[in-house]
């Protein structure tokens, strides 16, 4: 167990104390659901980039991609620059513009408006099981770690971070959840930077730490080089530590996983969807790639120094690295037998839990515990004070992994399992024109009902708001409804266009052609599952609705080339 000087908690509770208080403060920001869930589509984005990056730098990516820096090599790399920043580049460009110009509320929820529910129930399903997991993952990842260096109890360790993580985000909800990212990101690069450098001048910069890795790997039966150069021997999956080719890297990490991960994961890309603006939503992917290139520097090196850096004479790194699991009987000689085949780095080897002898392969040689390569690397070189910032540094980034999974499976739970298949058709308590002094049984009154509503390709039930009458037209999309201010009743010509399966007549000003076509009884709305072909015959208030509730749709129809080829509608 490390020792933790004074001034090192109180840089990790003043840590905690801000992220409380940022949520406290955002508080007043949350009126709705769409503001809880979304943002209110109100951040700028340069704060939405930072959170786009933040939130996948959670626990699994920090420990993770330190320990692989320490197994792989420089190798590790290939996660970011192929696996990452072309497939960041791709959403931001070509998926950003479909995601947000639907307006839809989630990923699952976009592909039932691309293809059908069953797609969205899938997905919907799979990310909330897979959020689920992933957050035990790193929770219990957190409190093994905190347990092990620091001696803190495995349980109160959770509890601690999960009830900080928690009361942040009811407080602020996706808001606060995306603002503490920014901190967070700011913390683990302030809390990476000093270790890397130090790092680095305890083996004498780049030149001995390559000097070092090439001894590694050439007791590894790899070329000198393998460990510190990330292409030169990816011609053959013998001749590199990741044991992958480089047609297996491009295709297998580059295309399938990478664009599978960064353009579908809801995790990052609610981040995305809560921008501001259209355009907003596209830079925030490519304002998150910039950095992310930088990344294996901080995150990747550290792993590789602890593999060949001596301890500094004023380590304070925990003797019981190397001892065994509690309850295990060790001896003087397993001890020292530890001691001596552990290699000249600060990572520790993986004890057998029955003889706390340290574990071999089936070549003789000891099995590292690469996931404390970082954390030893921390503890060894961190003076009182600058321990405490990256133990923060540490916090902050398993803090981060989790908000982002909170704050998305609080969504997805909410508008496509709740509301979906819980309770179908059930309006949230924030949900509503509140803001136009009217609650929800204006939308029923007037025969237009939230269900229908809620299948309008991009414009939720939440953001539909009937100040005075609503009048129903069909576009070329399914079920796709306008709501307006205008005449309560709904026009019979458009009811009888409908019916014969032709396009729908322009709206008549007023005058004779009004009395002419005549009304409808405000509750006989008839819906038929398709229009016609054609329809946004003089359709120029829909516009004036869509951009008063909604910034970024075109004010005229026509200016987006026609209903059918909007950003988002489905034509049938």
């Amino acid at each position: 167990m490390t020792h933790v000087a004074g001034i090192d908690y109180a840089v990790m509770g003043l840590y905690s104390a801000f992220v409380l208080g940022i949520g406290v403060l955002l508080r007043r920001s949350v009126r709705t659901s769409e503001d809880f869930f979304l943002s209110g589509r109100a951040i700028p984005a340069w704060v939405t980039g930072l959170a786009f990056l933040s939130a996948n730098l959670g626990a699994q990516e920090v420990i993770g991609m330190g320990a692989s820096g320490a197994k792989y090599g420089i190798a590790t790399s290939h996660f970011y620059w192929i696996g990452a920043i072309p497939a960041m580049v791709f959403i931001g460009l070509f998926m950003m513009p479909f995601y947000y110009g639907s307006r839809a509320r989630s990923v699952p929820e976009y592909l039932k408006l691309r293809f059908d529910e069953k797609t969205r129930a899938l997905n919907a399903v799979s990310f909330a099981t897979m959020t689920v997991f992933s957050s035990g993952i790193s929770l219990y990842a957190m409190g093994k770690l905190l347990h092990l260096l620091l001696g803190w109890s495995f349980d109160a360790s959770i509890l601690v971070a999960a009830g900080v993580v928690l009361a942040y985000i009811f407080l602020g909800g996706l808001t606060s959840a995306i603002y503490n990212e920014v901190l967070q990101f700011f913390l683990i690069v302030f809390g990476f930077a000093p270790l890397v450098f130090l790092g680095l001048r305890a083996v004498g910069g780049w030149p001995g730490l390559s000097a070092r890795l090439a001894t590694v790997a050439a007791a590894n039966g790899y070329a000198p080089g393998a460990y510190t150069r990330s292409w030169a021997f990816m011609g053959h999956a013998a001749h590199n530590p990741v044991g992958v080719e480089w047609f297996g890297l491009v295709m297998g990490l580059g295309f399938v996983l990478s664009f599978g991960y960064w353009c579908t994961d809801f995790l990052v890309v609610q981040r995305a969807m809560a921008a501001n603006s259209m355009t907003a939503a596209r830079r925030t992917p490519l304002i998150a790639a910039l950095p992310k290139m930088l990344f294996p520097f901080l995150v990747i090196f550290p792993g590789m120094i602890a593999l060949v850096v001596t301890p500094p004479a004023t380590s304070r790194a925990p003797s019981a690295q190397v001892a065994p699991a509690p309850g295990a009987a060790v001896t003087v000689t397993a001890t020292a037998t530890a001691a001596a085949a552990a290699p000249a780095g600060v990572v520790p080897p993986k004890l057998d839990p029955r003889t706390g002898a340290p574990l071999r392969d089936a070549r003789g040689r000891v099995v590292l515990d690469y996931d404390l390569a970082t954390p030893m690397l921390l503890l060894n070189f961190f003076p009182a004070g600058l321990l405490g910032l990256g133990l923060t540094a540490l916090l902050a980034s398993f803090m981060s992994g989790m908000a982002g999974n909170v704050t998305a499976f609080n969504t997805v739970w909410t508008y496509d399992l709740y509301q979906s298949y819980v309770r179908p058709g059930r309006a949230l308590p924030r949900d509503g024109p509140h803001r136009h002094g009217r609650g929800h049984r204006d939308l029923n009154r007037r025969g237009v009902r939230r269900r229908l509503i809620q299948q309008h390709h991009g414009l939720p039930a939440a953001r539909v708001r009937v100040r005075e009458r609503a009048i129903v037209r069909h576009l070329r999309a399914r079920h796709v409804l306008e709501a307006r201010d205008g005449p309560r009743r709904v026009r019979g010509a458009r009811r009888r266009d409908a019916r014969r399966r032709r396009a729908p007549r322009a709206l008549p000003a007023r005058g004779r052609e009004r009395r002419r076509e005549g009304w409808l009884p405000r509750r006989s709305c008839h819906f038929p599952q398709r229009a016609g072909p054609d329809v946004l015959d003089g359709h120029r208030r829909l516009g004036h609705l869509l951009s008063r509730d909604h910034p970024g749709v075109p004010r005229d129809p026509a200016e987006a080339g026609g209903g059918a080829r909007w950003t988002g509608l489905r034509a049938d």
